[in-house]
């Protein structure tokens, strides 16, 4: 835009410098023009001024003979001194005319002098006024010029601007999906620490699962003893002490009994433990799932931003 209006700055400086050339000439032609009417008027004066005066000397001459002729009589020598006079009158006339046509002459071309000087004063004027408009006009070009070539460095900026924000957008991008990676080894870290975990404990139940077995193979062990000492004791003592002693290992199995089945009572728990233990670590491998969704969709996000923001660089 700032290139357009230089340039009809300039057509508008050429247009003026032309208008004022024609000016110059035409006011330098209607002053030729009014010089030539005033030397004519003047010439045609001095015409009617020379034509009076021939006709006074005319009368004069008239007037002369008239008188000449009336006092001469009929001498020949009084005639032909009259008609020398008359002569010599016409030829002084004649001088007067050419002499007076010489001044026109004169005057005329003193005057058709002095409107050439004024229409070549004109035209020098004119000539002038039209350098200083085709100055004019090489200044509003050389200003359109560097009017151009700031336009195009404004551009080859821009364009440097849009290949860095390219760049940075594709370093954002790189860095993204670098940090999805290190997230998804830290996730991958952590399940696999949550796993051992839920192991450990499995393992830990497993072995409270032995004690409580190997706790009721002893009381069995226990009751087999009672069992055999009873048994011996029935075929040594009498009745009441074989009864008594029946009594105690009854007893005795009851109690094993109740220590079999706090075991396994301890063994249920281990195991629901460890089951609790396993959806532990399924609810933390979803929600890691998840997470690692979320820092995907975020990291796209962030991508999608930056590839809008080198598009509007661009």
């Amino acid at each position: 835009m700032q290139r357009q209006m230089l340039l009809r700055k300039s057509s508008s400086a050429a247009a003026a410098a032309a208008k004022a050339a024609a000016t110059g000439a035409a006011a330098a032609a209607a002053k030729g023009i009014l010089l030539n009417r005033g030397t004519e008027a003047e010439a045609e004066q001095q015409k009617q001024q020379q034509q009076q005066q021939q006709q006074q000397q005319q009368q004069q001459q008239r007037s002369a003979m008239d008188s000449d002729s009336s006092s001469c009589s009929k001498d020949s020598s009084c005639c032909r001194s009259t008609a020398t006079a008359a002569a010599k009158t016409a030829a002084a006339a004649a001088a007067v005319e050419a002499a007076a046509k010489a001044a026109t002459t004169a005057a005329r071309t003193a005057r058709a002098a002095k409107a050439a000087t004024a229409a070549a004063a004109a035209a020098a004027k004119a000539a002038a006024a039209a350098a200083k408009a085709a100055a004019a006009a090489a200044k509003a070009a050389a200003d359109a010029a560097g009017a151009e070539a700031a336009a195009a460095k404004t551009a080859l900026t821009a364009a440097k601007t849009a290949t860095a924000a390219r760049t940075a957008a594709a370093a954002a991008r790189t860095a993204a999906a670098a940090a999805e990676e290190e997230a998804g080894a830290a996730r991958t870290a952590a399940a696999a620490a949550r796993t051992a975990a839920a192991a450990g404990r499995t393992a830990a139940a497993a072995e409270k699962v032995g004690a409580a077995a190997a706790d009721i193979a002893a009381a069995a062990a226990r009751i087999a003893a009672t069992a055999a000492r009873t048994a011996a004791a029935a075929a040594e003592e009498t009745e009441a002490a074989a009864a008594e002693t029946a009594a105690a290992a009854t007893e005795e199995a009851a109690g094993a009994a109740r220590t079999a089945a706090a075991a396994a009572e301890t063994a249920a728990a281990a195991a629901e433990e460890a089951a609790g233990a396993a959806r532990a670590a399924a609810a933390a491998a979803e929600t890691a799932t998840a997470a690692a969704r979320a820092e995907a969709g975020a990291a796209d996000t962030a991508a999608a931003a930056a590839e809008e923001a080198a598009a509007a660089a661009e």
